[in-house]
């Protein structure tokens, strides 16, 4: 039997907006784990100019029911103004899986 968890992506402009978003998940119990990565280079448009930034990414482990109420914790303190959210249903280990989908554990 597989073992179903979801895998979100988001970046920040600093490692204390990271921090703050990961920290906000774990106390309001929506996650067990995320990482901070960083920094990265990213190159995208915005407002139709070509722009490299410094960034920060945050990986996020959490329960797939949970993905709505993860983007709105998100977009409540983020500090861009079009977050990215990106996530996917993906499998693991039972055991992994199991501590994954209940963070209260």
């Amino acid at each position: 039997m597989e073992a179903k968890l979801g895998i979100g992506l988001t970046t920040c402009p600093n490692v204390r907006n990271a921090k703050m978003i990961v920290n906000t998940l774990l106390k309001n119990k929506l996650i067990n784990c995320g990482q901070i990565e960083g920094p990265i280079m990213s190159i995208y448009t915005w407002d139709g100019d070509v722009v490299e930034s410094e960034e920060w990414r945050v990986v996020i482990k959490f329960k797939f029911e949970n993905q709505e109420k993860i983007l709105k914790q998100i977009e409540n303190i983020h500090e861009y103004d079009v977050p990215q959210w990106v996530y996917w249903k993906t499998s693991g280990s039972k055991e992994y899986a199991q501590w994954i989908n209940d963070p209260s554990a």
